[in-house]
């Protein structure tokens, strides 16, 4: 990017846009900052996928690049968020007039994914022991996941759901760490870690419960293509995304962030109640018709008709 703003701006300056659009933070700010040198009548719209304030809080220098967020995102004529949560955080800490900030979510096209799978293709038969049921957790094997907590969660319901095992996929730095830790606890016949897989799909339908447990998210699109296969999900009520995708008692459950024993509780009540696992597992699929393509497709179509008026 640092060599970008001159060709940028020569190729707008031709070009005379009526919306220039980016999609990638550190783009964002530059097109924000470049905003006084560009002709009249060129909007400048963003899409902001982060959950900005516990980004930036992991960032060195965080304080001053919020700064830079709150003076430069405010030029913008339009910023297009994941989540009403994600919304919510620009025009509460980053002070964008809430008429400038769009919901938009990731659109799902089940299709799709299924189409997509690549390598390394690693059949869910090949991990833990045949008649167990599955709970399945999706992300990098980093410490914004949570995953030693959900570890421990798991450990502590071995007793009371002995026919359960526990499935992580993913790769990521903390994975000696998490390996360290299912030997610490001698759960090296519950807890697998498979690694990166290029067929999620295959897993997804060989599960019977999804869980998120990430301190923050933009949008988990893992979380919502599982429920799409049919998954009740128990989410962690992180910053953002959970709330949007999961309705409370109709698809899934949420659960305060950093509480252990809420998502025991939750983890317990869903593995041992085939029942209310079932009933939540069905409206799960509504997900396809929620996030299906057409209806996310018709939110950008309104957007821009909105520009050439």
């Amino acid at each position: 990017v640092r060599y970008a703003p001159v060709s940028l701006l020569r190729l707008i300056w031709q070009r005379r846009p009526t919306v220039v659009f980016s999609m990638m933070g550190h783009l964002n700010l530059m097109l924000a900052l470049l905003k006084p040198l560009l002709p009249g009548g060129v909007r400048l719209f963003a899409r902001e996928t982060n959950a900005l304030s516990a980004m930036l809080e992991a960032e060195p220098g965080g304080e001053m690049w919020r700064l830079g967020y709150r003076w430069l995102y405010r030029r913008l004529d339009n910023i297009v968020s994941q989540s009403e949560s994600n919304a919510l955080e620009l025009v509460r800490d980053f002070h964008v007039a809430p008429g400038r900030v769009r919901v938009i979510r990731n659109p799902l096209d089940i299709e799709r994914i299924g189409q997509l799978a690549a390598e390394p293709v690693v059949s869910p038969a090949t991990v833990g022991r045949p008649g167990r049921k599955r709970l399945l957790a999706v992300g990098r094997l980093g410490e914004e996941k949570r995953f030693a907590a959900l570890i421990r969660v798991f450990s502590s319901l071995t007793k009371s759901a002995p026919d359960w095992e526990l499935v992580i996929l993913g790769e990521g730095p903390e994975r000696d760490e998490l390996e360290e830790y299912v030997r610490r606890l001698g759960l090296e016949e519950a807890v697998f870690l498979p690694g990166h897989v290029g067929n999620v799909s295959d897993w997804f339908r060989s599960a019977d419960l999804y869980v998120l447990t990430s301190r923050f998210e933009g949008f988990p699109n893992a979380l919502l293509e599982a429920m799409a296969h049919g998954l009740p999900a128990v989410a962690v009520d992180c910053l953002t995304g959970p709330r949007d995708i999961i309705r409370p008692e109709v698809d899934g459950l949420l659960v305060p962030p950093n509480d252990d024993g809420a998502l025991t509780t939750a983890l317990h009540r869903l593995m041992t109640d085939p029942v209310t696992r079932a009933a939540l597992a069905a409206r799960a699929l509504e997900a396809r018709v929620r996030f299906s393509l057409d209806s996310v497709a018709a939110s950008w179509e309104r957007l821009f008709e909105g520009v050439a008026k």
